[in-house]
């Protein structure tokens, strides 16, 4: 596949989907889900990396006196900075970011008590967004998280980065070891059995603006991550309750 054809939109088991690459491009689906809600969104982010990082620019920050839209934002902003953005800008109120080689815990951003989000806040600081750092984040088993998100029904966005699975800076990559790769994606997909089903499934393949996810194994590992959530996420419509090992 080639860069010019992302992003590509369609349906995962009737949950709408958008294929990216840069990732920060996801921030404009999630923009457009907001639209259709009334409350900011739980992101359940599935990434080797955090993507957590502060000191953004606003948006205004960046139009130099022409004002950009929210696509050419999406553009501009930093892989590892834009879920700050969507924080700062109510597309996201809660983040939780899981490592699949960490498979027993998650790092929270905000939390959830009593079904409600309690959100993590951003401020603006001289045109940057930055963290409240009194709020940042937690380190909880994802035994916790299971517990706390059990009843929630509001909005709620997967975000999968597909060097969750196979990183170009892997030990495993460096081995050509990938079973490894397999192995983190049904890790993944065991843990969203845990989880509510999403509105809205963004996937980054990572190749620019360098290159996170070993080339020649990217289409791989989309297909196979496709597959893992449709077959999840099928199951779950026809066998509502019933906990069944997964395979892609």
């Amino acid at each position: 596949m080639y860069l010019d054809e992302f992003p590509q939109s369609f349906e995962i088991s009737g949950i709408p989907t958008t294929i990216v690459d840069p990732h920060n491009e996801a921030y404009l689906p999630w923009h457009n889900y907001r639209a259709t809600n009334d409350q900011p969104a739980v992101l359940i982010h599935i990434d080797a990396h955090s993507d957590m990082a502060d000191h953004t620019s606003t948006q205004s920050a960046l139009s130099n006196g022409s004002p950009i839209s929210v696509e050419e934002y999406s553009r501009i902003i930093d892989i590892g900075r834009f879920i700050v953005p969507a924080i700062f800008y109510d597309l996201v109120n809660t983040s939780y970011w899981f490592d699949p080689r960490d498979p027993k815990h998650v790092q929270a951003y905000g939390s959830i008590d009593n079904n409600s989000p309690n959100p993590i806040t951003v401020h603006e600081d001289n045109r940057k967004l930055v963290w409240d750092f009194s709020k940042k984040n937690n380190y909880i088993t994802t035994r916790k998280l299971f517990r706390d998100i059990k009843d929630y029904s509001g909005p709620l966005i997967l975000d999968i980065d597909l060097d969750a699975f196979e990183c170009v800076n892997d030990p495993e990559h460096l081995l050509r070891n990938p079973k490894k790769g397999i192995e983190n994606i049904l890790r993944s997909i065991n843990f969203l059995s845990n989880l509510p089903t999403p509105g809205l499934i963004t996937i980054a393949r990572s190749q620019t603006p360098r290159e996170f996810v070993p080339e020649q194994r990217v289409d791989s590992l989309q297909s196979m991550t496709q597959n893992g959530l449709s077959r999840l996420y099928n199951l779950r419509k026809t066998q509502t309750g019933t906990k069944q090992r997964l395979s892609i």
